[in-house]
């Protein structure tokens, strides 16, 4: 057998002739000439090597080189016929899972509450929260869909990628009353989310602009627990902080917003059903959540 791969119209010619025995009636069926069958017949020929038909007046008849081969390419036929309904039927239906990454506060306050009623209604599909602060993959299929908290007028998604803003994420800067009361503004400093805190300085619109930042900590849920605990000021989501107990506003502080929650997905599962539903029940969600994104002082 030649090193060169079947091709698989070759195929699906073989498997006609075989059936009906008539290489015309082939040709009307497929809607080529009678020339281009006897082609592509004589072209598996060559390539596997083997002789499939005798030809005659009564038309095309298998060897036993062709009994073997037509066992094989039907079996293959039905395989190939398996997958296309599998997979055609998995793009249409509701259900399979469905991977959505996004960090820990947007897990636990905005969509943990409210996964019941997705539950209820397409009980079916499974969602497979991937909680992390670190930016995964869509692309390379780590996650099917992202939720991602992205700086306010700098998005930075990949033009491979669908993006969607869903909300704005008002913050505000939080202490423990305690800490309030005796470390600020003389002993007290700003938690940080990362290294480049200083560097970007958000810390200068606020009422204490000249306290220094100390430690770093990219969970939000671990930061407000630090709040607690009387370890710094932080600024945080008011969906988050608002309403946490042992926590309240730094007097003064006004709530502003520095980020954005955005919706990242991949276009190739733009028309599978369990992940366009997802969506759709993502945007909705967030249409009628403001009132809590805002927060309440």
């Amino acid at each position: 057998m030649h090193k060169e791969s079947i091709d698989w119209g070759d195929i699906q010619f073989f498997i006609a002739v075989a059936r009906s025995k008539s290489a015309r009636s082939v040709a009307d069926d497929f809607k080529v000439s009678h020339s281009t069958v006897s082609r592509r017949i004589d072209a598996l020929e060559e390539k596997l090597q083997a002789k499939l038909f005798y030809r005659s007046s009564k038309g095309y008849q298998l060897t036993e080189d062709g009994k073997a081969m037509l066992d094989y390419a039907q079996s293959a036929e039905q395989y190939l016929n398996a997958a296309q309904k599998h997979l055609q039927g998995g793009s249409n239906q509701l259900s399979g899972e469905v991977r959505i990454t996004m960090p820990d506060v947007v897990a636990s306050h905005l969509i943990i509450p409210y996964l019941n009623d997705f539950s209820r209604t397409y009980p079916e599909i499974n969602v497979q929260l991937l909680v992390t602060s670190h930016v995964l993959d869509l692309e390379s299929h780590q996650a099917d869909i992202a939720l991602r908290i992205l700086p306010k007028g700098d998005v930075d998604v990949s033009d491979r990628l669908v993006a969607r803003k869903l909300a704005d994420l008002p913050s505000c800067c939080y202490g423990s009353p305690r800490y309030i009361e005796k470390s600020v503004p003389d002993d007290g400093h700003w938690l940080g989310w990362s290294g480049d805190d200083a560097t970007l300085n958000w810390a200068k619109d606020t009422p204490y602009p000249q306290m220094p930042y100390q430690h770093q900590i990219n969970h939000g849920l671990i930061q407000l627990e630090a709040v607690k605990s009387g370890l710094g000021l932080a600024r945080l989501p008011c969906f988050l902080a608002d309403g946490a107990e042992g926590v309240v506003r730094v007097p003064g502080a006004a709530p502003s917003s520095l980020h954005e929650l955005w919706l990242v997905s991949n276009p190739e599962h733009r028309n599978v059903m369990r992940f366009k539903v997802f969506r759709e029940f993502i945007v909705k969600l967030f249409s009628r959540l403001n009132d809590k994104l805002i927060g309440k002082a």
